[in-house]
């Protein structure tokens, strides 16, 4: 019999514009800016206690690992990270709404989960900030992610925001309570196409890393572009001007495919074209990039029409709202 099954979730996230320049060094060096959001799907751990070895168990992964074997990479460092918290025995179940490496921050969200989790469990309370902020170290530190600030605070956090980055733990953020209308219609208008692929993050980002880190002209050019489309995609949220909102939307993406030679292909651009050519006024892949999910904002008036013709065409499409909670407890219940 299981007792006291501890929950923890955290939503995905939507980022619009500005992901890039929060990834090492250039936040450190020219100060990074994004615009993003939680979305209403998400990640869900239960930790059900017993008197076992710890058993993780991930749905998304097809995949189970018990404490001590080996050749399960992934789910073995997670139980490292769980023994901090002293969790050696019962049983992790992780499920999430969709497949891990597809662009909506997967990883963060998984790991700001168990992380609340693992203290909830000690009697511990971490603020978003400081959630965020052992999200990260954990990820770029103990499980080799390749990630910037913008995934662990994006989720932590919650909601639609703009944010600026100096570091791991230099950043500020802000809200548009004044603009319910402009959010409302990003809630009620917003659609994901997945492309029926995922991709390894790290590999993705690398390129643009060791080139900024080189300090290739170029691609801080790119990044310096990016960061001044999210500064302008902010004033665009606070005067409720969803039109400019949209044109920053695609702006950002045509810098971003810019890049690296990863982030995009023919295939993603042919489906980003048939997006905009039937109802959509924004399109952009997201994540690192080649794989993954399609974020589409609609034109007033044909969000049925373009869900319908993304389907007919890939078969996969959610529509997806604003989130306002970060990752959050779901509490304890008794469960057999």
């Amino acid at each position: 019999m299981y007792t006291h099954i501890v929950k923890a979730y955290s939503p995905l996230r939507v980022s619009f514009v500005g992901g890039g320049t929060d990834i090492t060094p250039f936040p450190e060096e020219h100060g990074g800016a994004v615009l993003n959001t939680a979305i209403d799907i998400g990640v869900l751990v239960r930790y059900m206690p017993d008197a076992y070895p710890l058993e993780i168990v991930s749905r998304d992964l097809i995949s189970s690992y018990l404490v001590g074997m080996r050749g399960k990479f992934n789910l073995e460092k997670l139980s490292k990270m769980l023994a901090e918290y002293g969790l050696h025995r019962g049983k992790i179940l992780i499920n999430g709404d969709v497949p891990p490496g597809s662009g909506l921050g997967s990883s963060s969200a998984l790991v700001t989960a168990l992380i609340l989790l693992g203290s909830n469990t000690n009697g511990k309370k971490l603020d978003p900030g400081a959630l965020a902020l052992k999200a990260y170290n954990t990820e770029r530190n103990s499980l080799g992610v390749l990630l910037g600030f913008q995934d662990p605070y994006a989720i932590a956090i919650g909601g639609f925001k703009f944010m600026e980055f100096r570091g791991p733990a230099k950043y500020s953020v802000e809200r548009f309570r004044k603009s319910k209308s402009f959010t409302d219609y990003i809630s009620s208008h917003m659609l994901l196409l997945y492309t029926g692929g995922t991709r390894e993050s790290t590999a993705a980002l690398k390129e643009q890393v060791s080139r900024s880190r080189r300090g290739d002209s170029r691609t801080i050019e790119r990044l310096s572009g990016l960061k001044q489309l999210a500064f302008e995609a902010r004033d665009c949220a606070r005067a409720s001007d969803i039109d400019g909102f949209a044109e920053i939307i695609n702006r950002g993406w045509s810098i971003k495919r810019g890049l690296s030679r990863s982030v995009s292909n023919s295939r993603i651009d042919s489906l980003v074209n048939f997006g905009m050519k039937n109802g959509a006024m924004a399109g952009r892949l997201l994540g690192g990039g080649s794989e993954g999910f399609i974020m589409f904002i609609a034109k007033e008036k044909s969000m049925g029409r373009l869900q319908k013709s993304l389907s007919r065409s890939n078969g996969f499409v959610v529509r997806a709202s604003i989130s306002e909670k970060g990752t959050h407890a779901l509490g304890a219940d008794t469960g057999l």
